[in-house]
């Protein structure tokens, strides 16, 4: 038969199927299609038409239209993996997408491509599940795919994993390119800090802050929230140092960065904090350099009783500041 000849018959399937059963591919057989590797596997014109129909109606938010297409799919192909998870991810599905991925995960033999680890990333990144985004960077890492992915990828991930390193060799990358990292580029670093467990973090959260400042990027009130969560485990001086530096930013302390504060200097303590009394059992054992920086900050920055939160006046009654 001539090749043109198999072009339309195989165009003419393709429509006929969806215009013949527009609500459910599961009535058609994949009659002939062997699964096969990912590498060197071709995709049937079914699974073609069922990628595009998923990608449409991910994009348009019909996400039964989804379910009821990929409950009929029982082939192999990475592709419609991906295209399926990437419905649930525009859909705000990222549950069911978690699910999808763990589908073919769970299977050793299974081979995926990049796509489909990065649309894993970002739903494990939505649904804040650290062991699952580690075990797609492993893999990410393993098959030497790193160098292909972008660098805000790898930034938002390097957040969740709490990976300063991973920050620090994108925005390397950002500046080899000759590029200029932005603010975004920047504060991601600093996230990736605050959530690390690495020792010294502050000081790496306090080198990002300092780029930023010398390249004229200028902080905004999140990139300081996150600077100072990275700093509990930093002298007072170099905490009350990251209020300075937010003074140079003409950037006012608000009752959230109150918080921020002293979450920094009281080192995390304050919490499920209900009385005054509960602050003193909390706090004891701070160094007394400590709490008086932080009264300091307290008489000096809470004469507005609009900065004072609840958490925030009752360590003020502490203090008998009230």
């Amino acid at each position: 038969m001539p090749r043109r000849a198999w072009r339309f018959l195989l165009v003419a399937l393709a429509l006929s199927l969806r215009l013949w059963r527009p609500w459910s591919l599961s009535a058609v057989p994949a009659v002939g299609v062997q699964p096969r590797s990912p590498k060197n596997r071709h995709l049937s014109p079914y699974e073609r038409l069922l990628v595009n129909i998923m990608k449409d109606a991910g994009s348009q938010g019909r996400w039964s239209e989804v379910q009821r297409y990929w409950a009929g799919y029982n082939g192999t192909a990475v592709e419609v993996y991906d295209a399926a998870m990437g419905a649930a991810y525009s859909c705000g599905q990222y549950a069911h997408g978690a699910t999808i991925f763990k589908k073919r995960s769970n299977h050793s033999a299974a081979e995926v491509d990049l796509n489909f680890l990065l649309t894993g990333l970002k739903i494990f990144r939505k649904l804040r599940d650290r062991l699952q985004t580690e075990a797609v960077w492993q893999q990410i890492e393993t098959k030497g795919w790193v160098k292909d992915v972008d660098e805000t990828t790898t930034l938002q991930a390097s957040i969740l994993l709490g990976n300063i390193s991973l920050a620090a060799s994108a925005l390397d990358v950002v500046r080899t390119q000759r590029m200029l990292p932005d603010r975004f580029h920047c504060s991601s670093a600093i996230r990736a800090c605050a959530m690390s467990d690495q020792k010294g973090k502050h000081l790496a959260a306090a080198y990002f802050l300092d780029y930023m400042m010398q390249e004229r990027l200028q902080p905004d009130t999140f990139t300081f929230l996150s600077t100072l969560a990275a700093h509990q485990t930093a002298s007072a001086q170099e905490i009350d140092g990251v209020l300075e530096k937010m003074a140079l930013a003409r950037l006012e302390p608000d009752a959230i960065m109150t918080e921020a504060y002293m979450g920094a200097m009281f080192q995390g303590r304050l919490r499920n904090i209900s009385s005054p009394e509960d602050v003193e059992k909390s706090l004891a054992g701070v160094s007394p350099e400590r709490l008086q920086a932080a009264r300091s900050f307290l008489e000096e920055n809470l004469a507005c009783p609009g900065r004072r939160t609840k958490l925030t006046k009752l360590v003020m009654k502490f203090y008998g500041l009230t």
